[in-house]
């Protein structure tokens, strides 16, 4: 998962590599899984290389990776929730207690 000091740049990088797909597909006509299109994502995952040490991700994948868009730690098993409005820890099956 990344913190948002490690999301912000690999969000510019992925909308660069992004736009740089949109081009070469309108000037070549080539299919979103061409081959050259996937390559303009390289930097996404290189980056994502970088920083966690986990080659091979996929680029649209990585970018839900993303710390804050999990719940907060489960109380039981420390884990985080999968969502904010979890109501049962997907890991240890504890009932999430909700102050009202």
């Amino acid at each position: 998962m990344l913190a948002e000091r490690e999301y912000a740049p690999m969000m510019k990088a992925y909308r660069d590599c992004l736009r740089r797909a949109k081009d070469l597909r309108r000037q070549t006509g080539k299919a979103v899984s061409d081959p050259d299109v996937q390559a303009c994502f390289g930097p996404v995952a290189a980056m994502y290389e970088d920083i966690t040490g986990r080659a091979g991700a996929d680029p649209q994948e990585i970018m839900r990776h993303r710390l804050s868009l999990l719940g907060p730690p489960c109380a039981a098993c420390a884990k985080p929730l999968r969502t904010r409005k979890a109501r049962r820890c997907a890991e240890c099956g504890v009932a999430v207690s909700r102050a009202t």
